[in-house]
């Protein structure tokens, strides 16, 4: 959950950004509304993976005590955190599906775990908490869509 607002606050700079240039330029330079959209993605990529990549950890996973490891153990290396981070959007697209596979699976592993061959180490994260989590990140996904259609189409 710590992740995802740290990723909102990305889309937010991104937004403010955007209007400033905008701001700045009146008439000059229009930027299209894809460009927030594709700053927000791109930041968000970058804030799961490099810190994934170099430490096993995002902000969020530290808080928390946790750690992604790969099968043996260490660090993923930077391809395996992409793919991990590009699974969680699967995740997101399949409506929390993907996390819910954690709250049945013995060694509580989403989808995204799955296939990028990860684990989660640390503190245990039991499923009811996993639903919470869940509903949580349903919730902050649901407001980050109606911010971002509010500021570009309404």
């Amino acid at each position: 959950m710590i992740d995802v607002i740290v990723i909102e606050l990305i889309g937010i700079l991104a937004i403010i950004l955007v209007n400033l240039i905008q701001y700045a330029l009146p008439g000059q330079w229009t930027i299209p509304n894809i460009v927030p959209i594709a700053l927000l993605g791109i930041g968000g990529l970058a804030y799961i993976v490099v810190p994934t990549a170099r430490w096993g950890q995002t902000i969020g996973k530290k808080v928390m005590s946790i750690r992604v490891v790969d099968r043996s153990g260490h660090t993923p290396n930077l391809r395996r955190s992409l793919l991990r981070a590009l699974a969680v959007g699967l995740d997101a697209a399949l409506a929390g599906v993907g996390y819910a596979w954690v709250a049945v699976d013995r060694r509580h592993r989403s989808l995204h775990d799955r296939l990028a061959s990860t684990y989660v180490t640390g503190r245990t994260i039991d499923p009811g908490t996993a639903l919470i989590s869940i509903a949580a990140l349903a919730g902050a996904a649901l407001y980050l869509e109606v911010f971002l259609r509010a500021q570009w189409f309404g």
